[in-house]
């Protein structure tokens, strides 16, 4: 991909980066905020929740950074945070 048609994000500590350098950091963001916020809509527990969760958080950073991302990179992040908790 050109450089010129890269996408950039700002970073929490107000940096900016290509989304292409970053998208681990990203996906573990995503997966720490669907966490939070999901509500009763899916169950955690469930695998095939996570992995439709993991289909629409890859599918967003997708349209979002131009980056393609499979939703097992998204899956792994989601049992690495709930192992954490």
């Amino acid at each position: 991909m050109n450089s010129q048609h890269q996408v950039t994000v700002e970073m929490k500590d107000g940096s900016i980066k290509f989304a292409a350098d970053v998208i681990e950091a990203l996906i573990e963001s995503e997966v720490i905020n669907t966490i939070a916020e999901i509500g009763n809509y899916y169950d955690l527990t469930k695998r095939e929740d996570l992995i439709t969760l993991s289909e629409m958080i890859a599918c967003h950073l997708k349209a979002s950074t131009k980056v393609h991302i499979h939703p097992s990179q998204v899956l792994c992040e989601f049992l690495k945070q709930l192992k954490r908790s």
